[in-house]
């Protein structure tokens, strides 16, 4: 009586269970948010729920330049990249911070304008958890009633040939990178106009920073008092 081929049977065995696994282990990475595109400027409805997905974010709401209000500040919690294109301004209307930043955001060839915060960071603030990246960007016009009048930052914050400028705070005029978290590299950029309006103790018309931070070697910065680090 022939023997069975228990080996070839082994073999099946295991190759069946390999796919099994590959298959189950294949299917438990994250969801990758896919690209979307803002196709309305008129308002900021659309670009909110883009928003919560995260994901690359662009726009195309027809030619020439186009401003898009916000009504309320935007909660980043999932990356996000946000191009502008060049042709796209986020306005805060003087009345709302733009951007809370809970996880890695990028904002690419985009004005942000007019943000107000009572309180630190009138255009964006950056949580200790979160990141940005401002690349071939402006931030301008925006104002906080305490420290930062762009950006305040507990987290890493990079920015790259771009422009600050206008930007109002009591301390901090533009930016307040607070603590040591908030590691700042600012590359190719120019911070201008930007202005700390404590007239008793006002420190930084472009820059707040801790002592443990370092200046920017390759920002230009014109401001109505000293930087203080």
């Amino acid at each position: 009586m022939a023997r069975p081929y228990v080996g070839w049977s082994i073999v099946r065995m295991f190759t069946s269970l390999f796919a099994l696994v590959t298959t189950v282990f294949v299917g438990v990475g994250p969801a990758q948010a896919a690209n979307q595109v803002v196709t309305d400027c008129s308002d900021d409805t659309q670009f909110s729920s883009l928003l919560a997905g995260g994901g690359t974010i662009t726009f195309d709401c027809g030619a020439g330049p186009h401003t898009i209000l916000i009504s309320s500040q935007k909660s980043i919690n999932a990356p996000t990249i946000i191009d502008g294109g060049g042709t796209i301004t986020l306005d805060g209307q003087n009345a709302y911070r733009l951007f809370d930043v809970g996880a890695a955001l990028t904002l690419r060839q985009i004005v942000l304008t007019q943000g107000y915060f009572n309180g630190d960071g009138g255009a964006i603030r950056i949580t200790d958890s979160g990141t940005l990246s401002l690349e071939t960007s402006t931030i301008r016009d925006s104002r906080a009633t305490a420290s930062g009048g762009a950006i305040l930052s507990y987290g890493p914050l990079t920015i790259t040939n771009s422009v600050l400028e206008n930007n109002q705070a009591l301390n901090g005029g533009a930016l307040y990178p607070r603590f040591a978290g908030a590691r700042t590299m600012i590359v190719g950029s120019v911070l201008r106009d930007n202005q700390a309006t404590d007239t008793t103790n006002g420190w930084g018309g472009a820059i707040l920073a801790t002592s443990t931070a370092t200046p920017p070697s390759t920002a230009a910065a014109s401001t109505t008092s000293p930087i203080r680090c």
